[in-house]
């Protein structure tokens, strides 16, 4: 229910458990992968979290999939992000997220430092959420 709730709050919903349980298949069925998250959000992207960690391939990877969400604007942003480096990454998805409801899906958060890494990068925008698997 919570992340369906209209409001300028921009807030992490963890799912918690052992390896091997199933939270990213119930995130994706339940959430991800519904008519009503694909009508509520303008903006979705599921980004599996990489080792070691690459904040521009992050960045890129959501920037990839927020324009799959827009249409007919995918290849030619897609190919100029390849020259872009941090903070011209993080205003592109800023600016994809301006005026709209974004939901990200970080698959595989594992530590403390790696929300610390990615969560500046995702949080400037009071209707961003987040679910962290």
């Amino acid at each position: 229910r919570r992340i369906l709730e209209d409001g300028p709050d921009c807030y992490p919903i963890s799912v918690c458990g052992a390896s091997g349980i199933g939270k990213s298949v119930l995130v994706k069925k339940v959430i991800y992968d519904s008519l009503e998250m694909s009508t509520r959000f303008e903006m979705l992207a599921w980004i599996t979290m990489m080792r070691p960690f690459s904040q521009e391939e992050f960045l890129r990877s959501i920037i990839s999939q927020f324009l799959a969400c827009s249409p007919g604007g995918r290849q030619d942003s897609v190919s100029r992000t390849s020259n872009m480096s941090g903070d011209k990454l993080v205003t592109k998805i800023l600016q994809l997220m301006e005026g709209g409801r974004s939901l990200v899906v970080l698959d595989g958060l594992s530590a403390d430092e790696e929300w610390d890494q990615v969560k500046s990068c995702l949080w400037d925008d009071g209707n961003a959420k987040h679910s962290c698997t």
